[in-house]
Formats: structure tokens, sequence, C-alpha cells
């Protein structure tokens, strides 16, 4: 009776395991491991300063595999100086997530038509005074432009 029982709990294990490795095994097979494929009509853009992050995203779409058109979950990931462009030209990441959580990324130029660099004007005379250790002190009034 005790070697039955022991070949029947035997069995059962066994029938358990081979279950939960099927189990595992098709949905790694069904899992989604694939990112949006991200695609830009222009690698270049000009607008103004004042253009929104729809604006900044027009012309670009993302298409999965599995879930479709995801077009609509881009984002602007990053929007920084081009260290080797013109003063008013900008490299914008954008970024994509399918929801497996596959992510993409692409990059365009953005230019900015009516971008203007920073200018600083004193707009008093630059003042010099002593405090009460004798160190110098530099009063400063900045207006920015």
């Amino acid at each position: 009776m005790i070697k039955k029982l022991k070949l029947i709990l035997c069995i059962a294990c066994v029938a358990v395991l081979l279950i939960s490795l099927t189990y595992r095994n098709n949905r790694n097979k069904n899992f989604d491991y694939t990112p949006p494929e991200m695609i830009v009509d222009k690698d270049e853009i000009e607008v103004s300063i004042e253009a929104t992050d729809d604006e900044l995203i027009k012309g670009v779409s993302a298409y999965d595999k599995v879930d479709g058109d995801v077009s609509d979950r881009i984002i602007i990931e990053k929007l920084e100086k081009d260290a080797e462009g013109e003063y008013n030209e900008f490299i914008a990441t954008y970024v994509c997530f399918d929801k497996s959580g596959n992510k993409t990324r692409v990059k365009r130029l953005i230019r900015y038509t009516d971008y203007v660099r920073p200018h600083f004007n004193l707009k008093n005379d630059l003042r010099f005074s002593l405090n009460t250790t004798g160190s110098l002190l530099i009063t400063l009034q900045l207006k920015m432009h």
C-alpha cells in the first residue's frame, strides 16, 4: 500500500513538473521581445521655438509586429543642443514602447527658425566695494534680452 502511494505521488509530481514546464515554455514563445520600428519622414525639420511636443513629433511614426500602430506611444525623451551644428540646431531623441515594454529610439535634427541666443548686458555700472574684512566685492546687475 505504501509503495503504491509513493508511486502515485511520484507520478503526480512528474505530471505537475511537466505541466509547469510546458506552460512556461509556451508563455516564453508567445512573449514579444521585438521592439517597435520607428519611421521618421524627414531627417530634419524647421519649427518655431514655440512649437509644442505634438508639432515636434509630427512625421514620426511607429509600428510593432504584435501591437500594430503604436505611434500614439511616441514621446520626446530628450532635446539637446547639437554640439556640431549651428546655434539654432538641436537634436530630438524620440522613444516608443510597445505593450510588452520593448523600446526603440530614433533621433532627428530640429532647427528653430526664431531661436535667439541668450544675451546679457549690464543694467548699471559695475561697482566695486570693500567689505569689513578688506575683501573686494563686485556687484553685477544683469538684464537678459
